[in-house]
């Protein structure tokens, strides 16, 4: 992506859409993005979350919810490994939320 200029547009494009056109609020979102950071790319379903806990988040957030939650948390898996490769570190005064 850092290299692919046609990528990173498309990428970023998707970005604003993702962050800045949904019906949750911000600190749900950052909330997500940061939980996402956190696990890196762990898959919300089929390995990681039961079928019962996505019913659960189903049932609280509704299924357009539930698919917004999972475009966040998928573009965020997708972000995160890119940003590890190019080793971008923590700003200074601030300390690293895991690991």
């Amino acid at each position: 992506m850092l290299r692919i200029p046609l990528v990173a547009e498309a990428m970023s494009a998707l970005g604003l859409v993702l962050r800045f056109n949904f019906t949750f609020e911000l600190r749900l979102r950052e909330f997500t993005i940061l939980l996402t950071g956190s696990l890196l790319g762990l898959p919300v379903r089929g390995g990681v979350a039961s079928d019962a806990t996505y019913r659960l988040i189903e049932v609280h957030f509704g299924i357009a919810g539930t698919g917004e939650l999972t475009r966040l948390i998928g573009y965020y898996a997708m972000i995160a490994p890119m940003l590890n490769a190019a080793e971008f570190e923590v700003p200074a005064g601030m300390a690293p939320l895991c690991c």
